[in-house]
């Protein structure tokens, strides 16, 4: 073999690919089904029997091509004969196989669900030290519905250090000084970075340009801290100023060609799925799901709807789990663009408190005052499991129609902060 035909087939073996795609497929070679994103045992739960199903095999690590076990297929052809080789050379190195991206819908029919309070509560235990039961990351929280408040998640995140000292077995430091734990959450606070977009356009540009925010050391304070939350609240916060876009752009070109191009929905959702490619995180998204029900003709944004960003819609209720039907084929083709961009899809709901009956006097009406009220002070909870596609209707035990109930999370909101059930 001559020179020249021994350096072309070298050059055939190399394989070009970007510092990012490399350390991508490291990480992935390192950690390949990544647990307890969320912090969360009973939403972590949910979300890793969708992305590392049952029936699959549980991959195994890649041996380096180093390892003794392994021989490099370039060095066994170099010890065949030179006419016995192939001119082109061994096949290309596959990456490792990758589980589906951490990504969370919580949607809902009506306001006040507790979507944010849900969204809230996760960003407090994302940024809270280890040490103290949190998950010692950075998050990003793009307010869109303006409902985000530093105060609420202050007195959140104080909520959960008490909660985790008092649960906690191993032996931890006093929670007496009052000092100490205001800057353990001023510091934490520190890591939450909030932006509040106008418009779909300027949501776009914030995602387009949040990798270089978040690798510029000069920026902020957590260039040491990996990124575990990408958090939208809400994705359809502009569905009706997109839409009124929309129309006037109709209007304008009427006697010319229409314009293609993908919705905003696809477009923020492709910005999305390059940030996961990157940095490996997970995304959190609040939506409005289309109601049955007669809507008002000037929705506030508590009560926007979703309607097709494509050509199909999806129309969603929401149902109690014991009486929720199996999906059809249909229902899982009329979904909306974030409920198929999602692995997990969870319906909120607050669970309804029994009216006084027409028939009640007003003695006894006063007598169960004090129960009634206790019990909306409770504010308890519902999330159900929405089929997002045939992924969604694999259970938490692996079979479609077993275990009743493991796709079903109550949880309490309550003025401390957010407690699960």
């Amino acid at each position: 073999m001559s020179a020249q035909q021994y350096g072309a087939r070298l050059l055939e073996e190399i394989q070009e690919e970007s510092l990012e795609q490399f350390l991508a497929e490291l990480r992935c070679a390192i950690d390949p089904q990544p647990r307890s994103i969320l912090g969360v045992p009973q939403l972590d739960s949910l979300l890793e029997s969708l992305r590392y199903p049952t029936t699959q095999d549980s991959p195994h690590r890649r041996a380096w091509p180093s390892s003794p076990g392994t021989t490099s297929p370039a060095v066994e052809e170099e010890d065949q004969d030179d006419d016995e080789v192939s001119p082109r050379g061994p096949p290309p190195r596959a990456p490792p196989d990758k589980p589906k991206p951490a990504t969370i819908e919580l949607t809902s029919v009506k306001s006040a669900s507790g979507k944010t309070s849900l969204l809230s509560h996760l960003c407090a235990v994302s940024v809270l030290p280890r040490d103290r039961g949190g998950k010692e990351s950075t998050v990003v929280y793009i307010d869109a519905d303006g409902r985000f408040s530093p105060t609420r998640l202050a007195q959140m995140m104080n909520h959960c250090l008490q909660t985790h000292h008092q649960s906690s077995e191993a032996p931890q430091p006093p929670l007496t000084d009052l000092d100490a734990l205001q800057e353990t959450i001023r510091s934490s606070l520190d890591h939450v970075h909030v932006f509040r977009p106008q418009s779909s356009a300027q949501m776009t540009a914030v995602l387009a340009s949040l990798h270089t925010y978040l690798l510029n050391r000069s920026r902020h304070h957590s260039i040491l801290r990996p990124l575990s939350l990408i958090v939208i609240d809400s994705a359809t916060a502009f569905y009706w100023q997109d839409r009124s876009d929309q129309a006037l752009a109709k209007l304008e070109s009427l006697g010319t060609a229409p314009g293609g191009g993908p919705s905003r929905a696809a477009e923020l959702i492709e910005k999305l799925k390059a940030l996961q490619e990157r940095f490996g995180c997970a995304v959190l998204a609040s939506t409005t799901s289309p109601s049955t029900s007669s809507s008002p003709p000037f929705p506030s944004p508590s009560t926007r709807t979703l309607n097709d960003e494509t050509t199909t819609t999806a129309t969603t209720t929401t149902t109690s789990a014991s009486t929720a039907p199996a999906p059809s084929d249909r229902d899982i083709r009329l979904v909306s663009p974030w409920t198929s961009y999602a692995t997990l899809s969870l319906t909120l709901a607050r669970l309804p408190v029994a009216q006084f009956p027409a028939q009640m006097d007003m003695e006894a009406c006063l007598r169960d005052r004090d129960k009634r009220l206790e019990a909306v002070r409770k504010g308890r909870f519902v999330a159900t499991l929405v089929p997002s596609g045939a992924a969604a209707l694999v259970g938490a035990d692996g079979e479609r129609g077993k275990g009743k109930g493991k796709g079903v999370l109550r949880f309490r909101i309550t003025k401390d902060g957010v407690e699960f059930e």
